[in-house]
């Protein structure tokens, strides 16, 4: 963390502009493309793919997703393809966000768990569970592939209160709502 923002070591380079990551991305992906535009502009029983390369914060999709249950309808359809190579790192999150974690804090991780071949470090997602109160892996690929190639779930799994696969709106809908549900 570096002037109140994540900042990446190995690339000695911010993940987003001082302003914040939502605001960056709302300026520099949702607006620059017109998605909120052309979300309410598709047509009923139509699908939105959207392909995205990406620094591995996963806010893009998150406020995508945000834009996209305003203004679509039930029968529309969202594809969304996030390709990142070097992605946010544990050891990252260690550093700049560790220290706010406690008792109420719950942490939900979208991503496939693979790591290039890299050490999992899985011993810092066993810090930032015991200190928060609930942590959620949420990963797109099918419970048969957790634990194939690069993919460390079998890791990263005893970390976590929940995993869930999770590669649609309709699972991210529900997690929510049962998350919504367990937190009143």
């Amino acid at each position: 963390m570096r002037e109140e923002n994540l900042f990446s070591e190995e690339y000695d380079d911010f993940y987003s502009s001082s302003k914040g990551a939502l605001e960056e991305c709302k300026h520099v992906f949702i607006d620059a493309n017109d998605l909120t535009k052309r979300f309410k502009a598709l047509k009923q029983n139509s699908t939105f793919i959207i392909g995205e390369l990406g620094f591995g914060v996963g806010i893009n999709f998150v406020a995508t997703c945000s834009e996209w249950l305003k203004h679509s309808s039930d029968n529309q359809n969202l594809e969304f393809y996030s390709f990142d190579k070097y992605l946010f790192k544990v050891e990252d999150f260690k550093s700049s966000v560790l220290k706010d974690v406690n008792g109420r804090t719950t942490i939900i991780i979208l991503g496939d768990a693979r790591n290039n071949y890299g050490n999992p470090k899985s011993e810092i997602l066993r810090e930032i569970y015991e200190r928060a109160q609930r942590v959620i892996w949420l990963n797109p690929e099918s419970r048969s592939s957790w634990g194939v190639g690069d993919a460390e779930m079998p890791k990263y799994s005893p970390a976590c209160h929940q995993t869930e696969v999770c590669n649609s709106l309709t699972h991210l809908e529900r997690v929510v709502s049962n998350l919504l549900k367990y937190s009143r």
